[in-house]
């Protein structure tokens, strides 16, 4: 029974560390005495500052090699602090070369392995996602302002909360990511029935019945989660899908198909289960599955910040002169040829393709069938009324 009450005290000395203390204000034994008692917890201070000398002990220092058992279950560290001698209202990290002075207080905090800025971080994320029901966009925000420390709680997320009319996720994204989580650890197939949205923004399903499909691997690109997964319907038998338009899920009892040639280079392990995701969304800008090409691009300067958006860190800017346009870049990468042409259909005044050709025509294709629309609407002279030729604004 001592033993049990040894280790909720532990626990309260804890909590109390890791909430109610921080950096700008570390607790002291004393300070630590006096919260439990507060809190009705009623123990002298002697016992108090044993268990925090034990629990001292059980964490590494934060800049220790080696971690603990309790620091990595826990995922939180142990700070040791003494006041600034210069700056009494000021707190000094002791350090490892440091000496601490004979009968002088320590202060201590306990912090989590995710800052509170990272979790605002997270909490946006989840805000802005319209793909999460109201519901669930609460919840998840709940929880995570509880890991925050009490001074940090309420008074960094400053997005106010969408409005269920925003938030109309007609499916189970995290059923979703369970399913497909067991689907892929067992590598075994999987039945989905997927859907589009129509005109009056309904989620109906693409097929009267569930297509069978090879999940490979889950992802998340542009603030969405996609399924990576064999499909015999394509010809590279490999598409990707939204999981929030999955709109039913099940697992069959039959083993999925090998991963795909195409598809191997992200799987740089020896087993194939750790997926690349990071160079497989570089290589398909806007999430196409089809095969990565590389690619030459002359671009405006003003679009360089789209072209790191969609392509990421991979691209290349050479100094090759377009004499058409002294002042814009060369760009050079790769990426699947119809995410490619959907950049370039979209950038069309600032960006001219160099090679290949495939993708020069995927992309006069594209702008061909676009003028088509405005050909018979346009007025004389072929410029729509209002319009400016100014792309400083992208």
């Amino acid at each position: 029974m001592a033993a049990r009450g040894n280790q909720l005290i532990c626990l309260y000395i804890f909590c109390i560390l890791r909430l109610d203390a921080s950096p700008e204000q570390p607790f002291s034994p004393p300070m630590v005495h006096r919260r439990l008692m507060e809190l009705g917890i009623q123990l002298d201070r002697k016992t108090v500052l044993n268990h925090i000398k034990t629990m001292s002990d059980q964490f590494p220092a934060p800049w220790d090699s080696h971690d603990s058992f309790l620091g990595s279950y826990l995922c939180c560290t142990l700070r040791r602090y003494r006041r600034d001698s210069r700056m009494p209202d000021r707190y000094i990290e002791l350090l490892p070369e440091d000496e601490t002075p004979d009968g002088s207080i320590l202060y201590y905090y306990i912090e989590g392995d995710i800052l509170p800025e990272e979790l605002d971080l997270l909490q946006s994320t989840i805000e802005i996602n319209q793909y999460l029901s109201a519901e669930k966009t609460q919840k998840m925000i709940t929880d995570i302002e509880h890991l925050k420390p009490f001074a940090f709680r309420g008074q960094s997320l400053y997005t106010a909360l969408s409005g269920r009319e925003l938030k109309k996720s007609p499916t189970d994204i995290f059923g979703n990511l369970s399913v497909l989580r067991d689907a892929i650890r067992r590598k075994q197939k999987t039945a989905i029935l997927y859907g589009r949205y129509d005109s009056a923004l309904n989620l109906s399903p693409t097929s009267q019945e569930p297509r069978t499909v090879n999940p490979y691997a889950v992802m998340s690109s542009n603030g969405y989660s996609y399924l990576i997964a064999g499909n015999p319907k394509y010809d590279n038998n490999l598409t990707n899908f939204r999981i929030d338009r999955i709109l039913e899920i099940r697992i069959l009892g039959e083993g999925r198909d090998p991963i795909p040639q195409k598809l191997a280079p992200y799987f740089q392990n020896a087993s194939q289960t750790v997926f690349q995701a990071g160079q497989y969304r570089n290589d398909h800008p806007v999430m196409y599955s089809d095969e990565s090409v590389r690619i030459h691009l002359s671009c405006s300067p003003s679009i360089i910040n789209n072209l790191l958006d969609d392509f990421g860190w991979g691209i290349q800017i050479r100094n090759i002169p377009d004499p058409e346009h002294p002042d814009w870049v060369h760009v050079a990468t790769r990426a699947s040829l119809l995410g490619a042409a959907a950049f370039c259909t979209q950038y069309c005044a600032s960006c001219r393709v160099l090679s290949p050709s495939s993708l020069q025509a995927k992309v006069v294709e594209n702008l061909t069938a676009g003028l088509k629309l405005y050909e018979t609407s346009l007025p004389p002279g072929g410029e729509a009324p209002g319009s400016s030729t100014d792309s400083s604004s992208i």
